[in-house]
């Protein structure tokens, strides 16, 4: 497996800075949590994997930070500051000023997300037209040129289309156009190759890596596909029932893993060639929001769990190891035996 290195050199201040993030859905006058304590960051130029099973609470936090979390979800505590900024303080109008502009995002199942009475044209000139002040003419030929960016053919032609006489894999690389059109600092693609065939994938991979590296956009690309971030993102953050169990930079965190959970995903990976070996499975399910166990929230299908360790105090994300990246970035993990566990990678 190719592992991807961190960048040699670059800043180290957040450009999305994401601290002690909690997130709950009202019942009631009750506040069921669905985010606990989330903290991550994501640097200008670089690409963070956000990875983690389904309801593990990863596109919440990716809209808690573009401020678009629906009723009756809401935030209860927290910071979600972009370039120094809490937006979660901000005015709803200045977040929509940025929202669009310096932070965008490319959201699951793109045929869904466009609108059908639209041309592709229109929607992607819309951006621009609200946030750069463009001409309907001025905005319609960046739109193509947008088009001709995400390696659409017939781009001027396509711009008259509408979102149903297009292909899935088609309507994807409109929506990174829609996410691009503005030049934001900040890209926040949601799992943008779940409803796509594995060809269209990586082609649709492929395009994301290389409009990352040529604009040196910050990345924060979600998923549940660990090979996915091993092939194009530098750091990883791994996500289990409302928490960042570990994150680290990618090349490390795969060949040394700190936490069970972390361990039981990389020991699933297909691996081919002289690599093959047996799948590992996690036993168990992923429990319900609200009703995590006490102490750890792996603690119930973990294999290395101790009682009166494991299951009694709330286990806090510490740092385990560290890496350059012209400062320290520190590897952290949320297990209280992460110092003596030795858990199997991938080289």
């Amino acid at each position: 497996m190719t592992l991807v290195q961190e960048p040699a050199a670059g800043t180290t201040t957040a450009l999305l800075a994401v601290r002690d993030l909690s997130v709950g859905i009202r019942r009631g006058r009750t506040l069921v949590p669905i985010l606990d304590s989330v903290s991550f960051t994501v640097r200008a130029g670089e690409m963070v994997g956000l990875v983690g099973e389904s309801g593990s609470g990863k596109t919440v936090s990716s809209l808690a930070a573009m401020g678009l979390l629906p009723r009756p979800i809401e935030v209860s505590g927290g910071s979600i500051e972009f370039e120094g900024r809490d937006l979660l303080t901000m005015d709803r109008k200045d977040v929509r000023g940025l929202r669009g502009a310096e932070l965008s995002m490319i959201f699951q199942d793109a045929l869904r997300c466009l609108n059908p009475a639209f041309t592709i044209g229109d929607q992607i000139a819309e951006p621009l037209r609200v946030h750069r002040g463009m001409s309907r003419a001025q905005a319609h030929a960046r739109a193509v040129e947008l088009l001709e960016l995400v390696e659409i053919p017939r781009a001027a032609e396509r711009a008259r289309a509408y979102p149903h006489q297009l292909s899935g894999g088609m309507c994807q690389r409109v929506m990174i156009a829609i996410a691009l059109a503005c030049s934001p600092k900040l890209l926040i693609a949601d799992e943008p190759t779940t409803a796509l065939d594995v060809t269209v994938q990586k082609q649709v991979l492929r395009l994301l890596d290389r409009i990352q590296r040529e604009m040196d956009l910050a990345v924060l690309f979600i998923t549940h596909d660990l090979g996915v971030v091993a092939e194009i993102c530098h750091r990883t953050a791994v996500m289990y029932a409302g928490q960042i169990v570990e994150e680290g930079p990618t090349e490390e965190l795969f060949r040394r893993p700190r936490h069970p959970y972390t361990h039981g995903l990389i020991s699933s990976i297909p691996l081919g060639g002289e690599e093959a070996r047996r799948f590992g499975t996690i036993p168990g399910t992923v429990p319900k929001a609200g009703h995590w166990p006490a102490g750890c929230h792996f603690s119930t299908r973990c294999p290395h769990v101790q009682a009166g360790r494991c299951d009694t105090a709330p286990v806090p994300l510490d740092v385990v190891e560290s890496a350059g990246f012209a400062a320290p970035v520190p590897h952290r993990a949320r297990c209280v035996r992460a110092r003596e566990l030795t858990l199997e990678g991938v080289v």
